[in-house]
């Protein structure tokens, strides 16, 4: 599991070095990819969740955390977020699908089709779920102020 998450990591941080994320910002962002992965895989290995839940409840806490790192370091969230997320994308299960498509496994295709479908649902869900919470307490802080 900690050889897992390292490797998730060390991942995220070749990600940054290749897109040239601000240097400044580079250890929030492994900060986030390190709870993405570290969260996905206490979910997924120990709490014995699906993909489609670890990756969902992965997705909402690495947000949250994105929003908020954002507002200390003044930037926009994106720019932590979008590395963040790296550990969490489905690039295993859609090498999967395509691997069996090509080799005419119809099975294993929609097995891991359904597999990348699920967690790309997720990742979208993460984002909602965030903004949904973001805007109700902002509609809370201006109507007591």
């Amino acid at each position: 599991m900690a050889e897992n998450i390292l490797l998730c990591v060390l991942g995220t941080l070749g990600f940054c070095c290749v897109l040239n994320a601000p240097k400044k910002h580079i250890a929030y962002i492994l900060l986030g990819a390190f709870i993405s992965a570290g969260v996905y895989e206490i979910c997924e290995k120990r709490l014995m969740l699906g993909v489609f839940s670890s990756t969902l409840l992965s997705a909402v806490i690495v947000e949250f955390y994105s929003e908020i790192i954002a507002r200390i370091v003044k930037t926009p969230a994106t720019v932590i977020l979008i590395p963040a997320e790296v550990p969490l994308l489905p690039g295993g299960y859609l090498y999967y699908a395509m691997t069996s498509l090509v080799n005419k496994r119809f099975d294993s295709f929609t097995h891991y089709a359904a597999l990348t479908v699920s967690v790309a649902f997720a990742l979208a869900m993460g984002a909602v779920v965030c903004l949904l919470v973001l805007v109700g307490i902002r509609r809370i802080k201006e109507r007591f102020t």
